[in-house]
């Protein structure tokens, strides 16, 4: 909308107006912003911005006809007043009073340029060509090979008024790293339509600090503030989800911070998308909801018709991509029955292949996202469309987030260091410019080193791909300086690197994705969840576990077979259930443990947030040990990672991580069989070993831990 010289001197004499009002503390509320409206006789209508309300057109010339009876001062009217000049102008006026008579809705709106207003039979685009097709030449061979396609509905792709949705799930980096807006910006480049964000979250995120149940809920308000500013800054719009604080008690809702799974597709289909992108993730509770979700699709495709995907940005090798390579060409990923998973020896050549493949072709590409962003078409929403969103997440109990509020209280968060994207990159630079001289691992006991930014990289805000990239850089510049010391001590850099933050994490995902897909295919397990499609309940991104929603099904199905008996049988480490106390959580959690040297690694893993390769054996196994059963230690194990790890929610590689050193996992064999769970009512087949053999193995489990322990020093801690 273009003004006039006169218009703009109108408002600038308003302004000047209220600034006037302002220095004479003539204003009642001087803190509170205030919003213009203009009414139909072209007066000017001053109202607090704060709990803005909507004003139908009857309301502003009821405010019309107030002001010609009452205000009898016509040169106070004058000033005020602005001359509808604009062809344009009156089009808005035309089209607002049809939206306030509910004759259109925002989705059907037409777009105002040129001061024409397009036909609806004109603004419909159909896609006729396969999606696959469109992913090919649409996206970058880097960014397309971690796309993977759960539901395809096989029909013309509809483009118009409709956007590309990208569902924000663990991916906070708004860099060419974050695969999945990447490749939203590439798709909606190719259908000539704009990119929207939807980010759902735990309530929690208003609330004061302290109402945090885990360390990702306490530090993903600063991170989210900055991932939603860096989108607007680049013309994205972002729109946070959470749940009402007090819900309505027409409806049943099992959990405070959770989604149901019809409520999930009616707020995705709010958006109008005419395709769905989200962050592709490996723990069991991940790809669940993406399960569901499809399942929700296909049921209800006149609700919501459009393809859905996933670009994996938490790895360095996908996961997807070492399944493809370990089954053949020729397997799918979605054929889990039977599934080998290789051991570590196969992986290790199989992951090195693939890594030093990736290094040479380059993932990722410098300004691509900023240069793809300046192409696209920007998202506006109208106040029109905006408040029949918030009435229709209004039904499902549902609100939006003010980002406001939220980088408010992100901005008097009390810690003395955040884990946002920006910091992550900070933390890199100086640990890759500023070498110490002394041991590399007595540095990382201290807090530093690389392993410090294991928390960035499970939390979302660092990858994984970066940190390499930057390594190497690095590497080359000190040999191309011929600096022999600063290049030996990057090579070390490097190596732990490539050790930790590579290989055991992407391996880690690996058997977390391939076991999570074996849980998803079981019918007795799952289908007779999806036949309700109000039974699943998506937990919102910074998921909330309480020790009731533990994954220990999934724990049991990749720990030994003997782990499982013992959990169905109550067994405990060496000892009988009467001989042993009862554990208390919150001791453990706050290092008040007998044992000293145990508390230190609790402190660092509650400080530091991750806890280090070389005394998580020492951490798991003591658990164990002190538990009056395997099933006790394993909910207790989960609920200290869960609460205390950061980005444990869905970064699934601490817990596995703790199993393969711990249970020395290999691998799943293709013929093994897993006990049910404790909590099945089914009648139980009795174990094929005897009393005698599973004891046995039990004792020999016991053995080797001493023996892997005695050869581990007692580390001295600086948490």
């Amino acid at each position: 909308m273009q003004f006039s010289t006169e218009n703009a001197q109108a408002i600038g004499r308003i302004l000047l107006e209220i600034d006037s009002q302002q220095e004479n503390e003539q204003l009642p509320f001087p803190t509170k912003p205030i919003r213009l409206y203009k009414t139909p006789c072209d007066n000017y209508l001053r109202v607090l911005d704060t709990n803005l309300e909507p004003i139908s057109s009857k309301m502003l010339e009821a405010i019309d006809a107030f002001l010609e009876k009452d205000c009898s001062d016509s040169k106070a009217r004058k000033k005020a007043k602005i001359a509808v000049t604009s062809s344009q102008t009156a089009a808005m006026v035309e089209l607002q009073d049809a939206l306030n008579q509910n004759q259109l809705t925002w989705l059907e709106s037409d777009r105002i340029e040129n001061g024409q207003v397009r036909p609806i039979e004109n603004r419909r685009r159909d896609f006729q060509g396969n999606l696959l097709h469109l992913i090919d030449s649409a996206c970058s061979t880097s960014a397309k090979l971690r796309l993977h396609v759960h539901h395809d509905p096989g029909k013309p792709i509809l483009t118009g008024e409709k956007h590309v949705v990208y569902w924000q799930r663990n991916t906070m980096r708004t860099d060419e790293t974050n695969l999945g807006l990447l490749n939203a910006c590439f798709l909606a480049k190719a259908l000539d339509t704009a990119v929207i964000v939807i980010i759902l979250l735990p309530h929690s995120i208003l609330l004061p600090v302290e109402c945090a149940k885990t360390a990702t809920e306490a530090y993903s308000r600063a991170s989210y503030a900055e991932f939603v500013n860096n989108l607007q800054s680049l013309g994205i719009a972002a729109y946070g989800i959470t749940t009402k604080s007090i819900r309505s008690k027409s409806t049943e809702h099992p959990g405070h911070d959770t989604i149901g799974g019809f409520e999930l597709l009616n707020v995705l289909a709010m958006f109008n998308p005419c395709m769905i992108i989200t962050d592709d993730a490996f723990n069991i509770g991940s790809i669940f909801e993406v399960e569901a979700l499809c399942h929700l699709m296909r049921e209800n495709s006149d609700k919501l018709a459009c393809p859905l995907l996933a670009a994996d940005s938490q790895s360095f090798v996908s996961p997807r991509i070492l399944d493809r390579v370990t089954r053949g060409q020729e397997a799918t990923s979605s054929a889990v029955d039977g599934a080998i998973c290789s051991d570590k020896a196969q992986f290790s050549r199989i992951h090195t292949e693939l890594f030093t493949e990736s290094l040479s072709n380059g993932q990722i590409e410098k300004d691509g996202l900023n240069s793809i962003i300046k192409t696209l078409t920007p998202s506006r929403q109208s106040q029109c469309q905006l408040l029949e969103l918030e009435q229709g997440l209004d039904k499902f109990d549902l609100e939006l987030v003010d980002w406001f509020i939220v980088k408010g209280l992100a901005s008097k968060d009390p810690f003395k260091r955040l884990y946002t994207a920006s910091e992550g990159i900070n933390a890199l630079d100086s640990i890759v410019s500023h070498l110490s001289s002394g041991p590399t691992i007595q540095e990382e006991l201290r807090g530093g080193g690389i392993m410090s930014l294991q928390p960035f990289i499970r939390h979302g805000t660092l990858s994984s791909i970066y940190v390499m990239q930057r390594v190497l850089s690095m590497i080359n510049l000190a040999k191309a300086r011929d600096d022999r010391k600063q290049f030996a001590a990057l090579k070390v850099l490097q190596s732990r690197a490539m050790e930790y933050l590579v290989r055991d994490r992407d391996h880690a995902l690996y058997l977390s994705m391939q076991l999570s897909s074996r849980l998803v295919s079981r019918p007795q397990q799952y289908d007779s969840q999806l036949e309700s499609t109000q039974l699943f309940n998506f937990t919102t991104t910074t998921h909330s576990l309480d020790p009731s929603q533990s994954y220990l099904d999934a724990y049991i199905e990749i720990l030994p077979k003997w782990v499982a008996e013992s959990c169905r049988e109550g067994a405990g480490v060496g000892k009988t259930i009467e001989a042993s106390k009862s554990l208390y959580p919150l001791e453990y959690e706050l290092s008040k443990t007998e044992d000293s040297y145990w508390n230190d690694i609790q402190a660092f893993l509650y400080n530091r947030h991750y806890q280090h390769p070389l005394m998580i054996l020492y951490w798991g196994y003591t658990i164990f040990k002190s538990s009056s059963s395997f099933l006790e230690a394993l909910m207790l194990v989960e609920r200290l990672i869960t609460k205390c790890s950061l980005g444990a929610s869905t970064s699934p590689d601490e817990m596995f991580l703790l199993w393969i050193r711990l249970f020395d996992i290999s691998g799943m064999d293709q013929d093994r069989k897993v006990s049910p769970s404790p909590s099945t009512s089914l009648p139980q087949e009795k174990p094929v070993k005897t009393n005698n053999q599973h004891h046995a193995e039990l004792e020999a489990w016991e053995e080797r831990m001493v023996e892997e322990l005695a050869r581990q020093p007692h580390l001295s801690l600086c948490s």
